[in-house]
């Protein structure tokens, strides 16, 4: 209900119930800020220092969630938003069958693995409406994940702005 700002440098990380890291060294070129948990939204303190801004509360930043994370480029003053190396799990509630699955819709198995990790995964539902997949991802990591059900489905993703994107052709 109070959230509380982090002024690192250029940056304002603004938290609103969460559990995160910030790096910004004086000297270097870039700030991070890394999402364990919850949300923080992260903004230019410029922005914040204008009568106008402040009036409106109209902030130019990026919102950051569970294993995302915010790489602002100094030099160039940008932003670049991410995914973590290696994502988290963070609701472990959503797991179902330990990631092990017969004869299952990839729709659920990319819907489970968005719960799971907290990361939005972007697809076609129309497209994957007859995929199916029966494999055991237990002890892979998520991008594991993804490579094995891309694989199986003859498909591919990407990271676009911290989030994930299937592109696929309809399976037989």
């Amino acid at each position: 209900n109070k959230p509380f700002r982090v002024f690192s440098q250029e940056l304002v990380t603004k938290v609103l119930g969460t559990s995160f890291t910030v790096k910004a060294k004086k000297n270097d070129s870039k700030i991070s800020v890394t999402v364990i948990t919850g949300k923080v939204s992260v903004y230019d303190k410029a922005n914040t220092e204008t009568p106008k801004e402040k009036s409106h509360k109209n902030l130019t930043g990026v919102v950051l969630t569970p294993n995302q994370e915010l790489i602002y480029l100094r030099d160039d003053q940008r932003f670049e938003k991410n995914l973590v190396d290696l994502p988290v799990l963070i609701n472990p509630e959503a797991i179902k069958n330990n990631f092990q699955y017969e004869n299952v819709p990839v729709e659920e198995v990319l819907i489970q693995l968005k719960k799971a990790f907290g990361i939005n995964i972007l697809f076609d539902k129309e497209v994957l409406r007859s995929c199916r997949i029966t494999a055991d991802l237990s002890d892979e990591s998520i991008y594991n994940k993804l490579d094995l059900i891309c694989r199986a489905m003859n498909a591919t993703y990407e990271i676009v702005d911290g989030q994930i994107s299937i592109t696929a052709k309809p399976c037989i």
